[in-house]
C-alpha cells in the first residue's frame, strides 16, 4: 500500500502536521477537525462552529458536501437545489488511535472491537499517518483488513466510528424531552405534549381531506370524530381545520375535550339529511370541561317540511355536567332546539355566538328555542352566563331561561317569533325553576307571534332583576311577569308594543295563582315607555291583571309614560287584582299619580259620607278641618294610612288653637273632631275605609251648619 510514501501533492503538508500537531498532542483524534481540514484540500467535508458559504478552497459548495458542527454535534448536508445546509442528524463520534506493531504489520488486520461499527454502514473513517484511507476491507464489526505487508511498524492509525443517533425529521417524538414554561412545570416528552392536541384530520383518511376542505364530501365522519375523542383518554384539544364535516350518527362527548375550529363560517359540522328523527349531533351526559370554539353547527334543515319530524336538539349537554363553554360559534339551520343545557348543569358560559334559522315555523308548542336552558325544580342549571350573543331570524324563541343563578347580558335578540326570552315554573307545586337571575343590558327588537305569545321577556322568576334593557316592536308587550316574586324591574326602555293586540302593557303583571304563589314583592321603577308609531298602539304602560289571589306588595313608581297618549290617563297604569292594603303607585310621569290629589268634603249631617273621584286608589291621606266662615285652617293635620294589619288609623291628631276661638282637633284614634268657633258644639266622625277612588267616614255627631274637611290624597 506504500503508506510511508505519501501522495506527492499532500506529502509535505501532512508530514509537517504529523511532525508537529500529532507528536505534540499524542492522539490524532483530539485534532479531528484539523485533520479533516488538512486531508481534504478542496473542503467537501468540513468541520467548525460556523456554517461555511463556500468550500475551503473557495469554490462553490456542491450537493453532498458535508459539515460537522463541533458545538452541537450535528452533521449537515448541502442541498444544491434549495442552496442551504440541511441538518441530517446528531452524530456520536468514537475515536480509536492505534500504533502499528510487528504483528499488525505482518497480518494487516486491525482489531477495533472496542469501537464496533456497522459493516457497509458508511460510518467508518480511517487515517494512516494523517492521510485519509479508502483501501481496506470491512471484515466484520470488530476488525478491518488492510492486507498483509501493507503496514509498517510505527504507522499511526486513527479509526473513527460515527453514529447518527437521531435523524432530523425521523426521530420519534418520545425521544425528545420537553419542559413546559413556568415554575413547577413537569418534564415530559414531545410526543406526550403534542398528543394533548390532535387534528380531526389525523383520524380521517387522507383521501377524504380534499373534499372535506372543499365542502363537497359525502362521507360520514361521525366515527372518526368519536375516535378522536376516545383517543384523548386524558383529555385535550381537537383542532377542526376548515372544511365541512358530515355527521350521520350521534357523537358522544367525554370530559376534558375542547373542539377548536378556524372560524364559525369555515369549520362546520353538518347534519346528514339521513340522520333520522332521534339522536343529537353531539351529546354529553355527566361530563365536565367541555368547550366548542370557532365552529359552525349546521342543521341542514333536518326536520323541516310540512310538519315537524324531529324533536331532538343539535347539541345536548345534560345530567349534571359542569364547566361548559360555547364561544364564537354559529348554530343554525335546524328545525328544533339548537343547544340544550339540562338538569343540574353548573358553570356554563355561552358567549359571542350566533343563533339563527332555528325552530319550527309551524304552530306547535314544540317549536324549539335556539338556546334551551332548563331543569326540574331544585336541579335547574346554576352559574350560567349568556353574554354577547346574537339571536336573530328564528322561527321560535331565542332562549328559555330556567336558571338558578345566572346572567343574561349584552345580547341582541331580533326578528324572532314567540317571546325572545321566556321561563316557566311549576307554581302549583311551589317549584321555582327560574330564580336568582339578572337580565340586563340586552337589546330586544321585533318579535312576532307564531302560536302562543310574543313579548320581549316573558316568564315566572323568583328573586331576580330585569334592568336596563332596550325592548321595542313587540306584537304583545315588552315584559310579561306571571306569578313572579321578589322582583326588580328597573331602567328599561320599552316602546312600540301591542303591535298585534291591545290587551298587553309595556310591562304586564299577570297573576293566576293562589297564595302563596300569587305575584308579590315586585318593584317597577325608573322605566321609560315610548310609542313613535302612527297611530300609536300602546294601551297600558303597566298593566296588572289576573284571576288568582290579589297580588301583594307591588310598587310602581318614577316611571315615564309621557311619550304615549293613552285613551285615558288611568291607562298609564292599570292596577286591577291588587291588594290595595299593600300595593301602591306614585310619581309616574304621564300617568295620574304624580303628586297629591286635593279635595274638599263638606259635612252637613250625620251618617256615612264618602269622597270620590280620585284618579288612583289612595294610599295616604292628609286632612285639614275648619268651620265655614272661619278665618283660617286649624294647623294640625291627620294622616290616614293602613297599618301592618290592614286596619285604618288616623295618626298625628295634635291639639291646636288660635288663641281666641278655641278650635282644636282631637288626638283620639279613628276620630275627627271639629269644634265650632265660640261654641262647645262639636262635629265628630270615625273613618270607615279607603276606597279604590276615595275614602269614607261615618259622621257620629253634627254641630250644625257646614263643617269642612280638606284633604290631600297620595297614591
Amino acid at each position: 500500500m506504500g503508506i510511508s510514501a505519501n501522495p506527492a501533492n499532500r506529502g509535505q503538508l501532512v508530514e509537517t502536521f504529523v511532525n508537529t500537531a500529532y507528536d505534540k498532542v499524542k492522539t490524532v483524534h483530539d485534532n479531528l477537525a484539523e485533520i479533516l481540514r488538512v486531508a481534504d484540500i478542496s473542503g467537501s467535508r468540513q468541520a467548525g462552529t460556523v456554517l461555511p458559504t463556500t468550500r475551503k478552497d473557495g469554490s462553490a459548495l456542491l450537493g453532498g458536501d458535508t459539515f460537522f458542527h463541533e458545538d452541537t454535534n450535528i452533521l449537515y448536508n448541502w442541498n444544491s437545489v434549495t442552496t442551504e445546509w440541511v441538518p441530517s442528524g446528531f452524530v456520536n463520534v468514537t475515536k480509536l488511535p492505534i500504533t502499528v506493531d510487528s504483528a499488525i504489520a505482518a497480518s494487516g488486520t486491525v482489531d477495533v472491537s472496542s469501537t464496533p461499527y456497522t459493516v457497509g454502514g458508511n460510518n467508518l473513517t480511517v487515517y494512516i499517518n494523517g492521510v485519509h484511507q479508502s483501501d481496506y476491507t470491512e471484515t466484520d464489526p470488530n476488525t478491518i483488513d488492510f492486507g498483509a505487508n501493507t503496514l509498517e511498524v510505527g504507522d499511526k492509525i486513527l479509526v473513527i466510528v460515527s453514529e447518527l443517533i437521531s435523524e432530523v425529521g425521523l426521530t420519534t417524538a418520545d425521544q425528545v424531552n420537553f419542559t413546559p414554561a413556568g415554575t413547577g412545570a413537569i418534564l415530559t416528552d414531545v410526543q406526550n405534549k403534542l398528543r394533548q392536541d390532535v387534528s380531526l384530520l389525523d383520524f380521517i383518511p387522507v383521501a377524504e381531506h380534499a373534499a372535506i376542505k372543499a365542502g363537497t364530501s359525502t362521507t360520514d365522519v361521525s366515527s372518526y370524530i368519536q375516535a378522536a375523542i376516545d383517543a384523548l383518554t386524558a383529555g385535550g384539544r381537537i383542532f377542526v381545520p376548515r372544511g365541512v364535516y358530515k355527521i350521520s350518527a350521534q357523537v358522544n362527548l367525554d370530559s376534558n375535550i375542547a373542539f377548536v375550529g378556524e372560524g364559525k363560517n369555515v369549520s362546520i359540522f353538518i347534519f346528514d339529511s339521513a340522520f333520522g328523527t332521534t339522536g343529537n349531533m353531539f351529546n354529553g351526559s355527566g361530563v365536565t370541561n367541555i368547550s366548542f370554539e370557532h365552529i359552525g353547527f349546521n342543521g341542514n334543515d333536518v326536520g323541516s317540511g310540512g310538519s315537524q319530524t324531529r324533536f331532538a336538539a343539535m347539541i345536548v349537554i345534560a345530567a349534571s355536567s359542569s364547566n361548559i363553554t360555547m364561544s364564537n360559534c354559529k348554530v343554525y339551520g335546524h328545525k328544533y332546539i339548537g343547544l340544550s343545557i339540562g338538569n343540574g348543569c353548573d358553570n356554563v358560559l355561552i358567549s359571542g355566538n350566533e343563533f339563527t334559522d332555528l325552530g319550527y315555523e309551524g304552530t306547535t308548542v314544540n317549536g324549539g328555542v335556539c338556546l334551551w336552558i332548563s331543569g326540574t325544580a331544585g336541579a335547574s342549571p346554576t352559574n350560567v352566563r349568556v353574554v354577547n350573543n346574537h339571536f336573530h331570524d328564528n322561527f321560535w324563541s331565542g332562549m328559555q331561561a330556567n336558571l338558578d343563578g345566572g346572567l343574561i347580558s349584552q345580547n341582541t335578540f331580533e326578528n324572532n317569533k314567540e317571546a325572545h326570552i321566556f321561563s316557566s315554573n311549576d307554581l302549583v307545586s311551589s317549584n321555582y325553576t327560574s330564580r336568582n337571575t339578572v337580565i340586563s343590558n340586552n337589546i330586544f327588537k321585533t318579535v312576532t307571534i307564531n302560536d302562543i305569545s310574543s313579548h320581549g321577556i316573558e316568564g315566572t322568576w323568583y328573586n331576580s332583576v330585569i334592568s336596563d334593557n332596550y325592548i321595542s316592536d313587540c306584537d304583545h308587550g315588552g315584559i310579561a311577569l306571571n306569578g313572579c316574586q321578589n322582583m326588580v324591574v328597573k331602567g328599561n326602555v320599552i316602546g312600540n308594543f301591542n303591535k298585534g293586540t291591545t290587551s298587553w302593557g309595556g310591562i304586564s303583571i299577570s297573576n293566576n295563582f293562589s297564595s302563596p304563589n300569587n305575584s308579590k314583592k315586585i318593584s317597577i321603577y325608573g322605566n321609560t315607555f315610548f310609542d313613535n308609531q302612527s297611530p300609536q298602539t300602546a294601551s297600558y304602560g303597566v298593566r296588572s291583571v289576573g284571576s288568582g289571589d290579589p297580588m301583594e306588595y307591588v310598587e310602581i313608581y318614577d316611571n315615564d309614560f309621557e311619550d304615549i297618549t293613552f285613551v285615558t290617563a288611568l291607562w298609564g297604569i292599570q292596577n286591577s287584582n291588587w291588594d290595595f292594603a299593600t300595593c301602591r303607585r306614585r310619581n309616574n310621569k304621564g300617568s295620574d299619580d304624580v303628586g297629591p290629589y286635593y279635595g274638599v268634603l263638606n259635612i252637613t249631617t250625620t251618617g256615612a259620607l264618602s269622597a270620590t273621584g280620585f284618579p288612583f286608589p289612595p294610599k295616604r291621606l292628609e286632612m285639614w278641618s275648619y268651620v265655614s266662615g272661619a278665618a283660617y285652617l286649624v294647623n294640625s293635620y291627620s294622616r290616614v294610612e293602613h297599618n301592618s294589619t290592614g286596619t285604618l288609623n288616623i295618626i298625628n291628631m295634635n291639639e291646636s288653637a288660635d288663641g281666641t276661638t278655641g278650635r282644636q282637633a282631637s288626638s283620639s284614634t279613628d276620630v275627627v273632631v271639629l269644634r265650632q268657633p265660640d261654641s262647645t258644639a262639636v262635629t265628630t266622625a270615625t273613618f270607615t275605609s279607603l276606597n279604590v277612588a276615595g275614602f269614607t267616614i261615618n259622621v257620629t255627631a253634627h254641630a250644625g251648619g257646614t263643617s269642612t274637611i280638606k284633604y290631600a290624597a297620595y297614591p
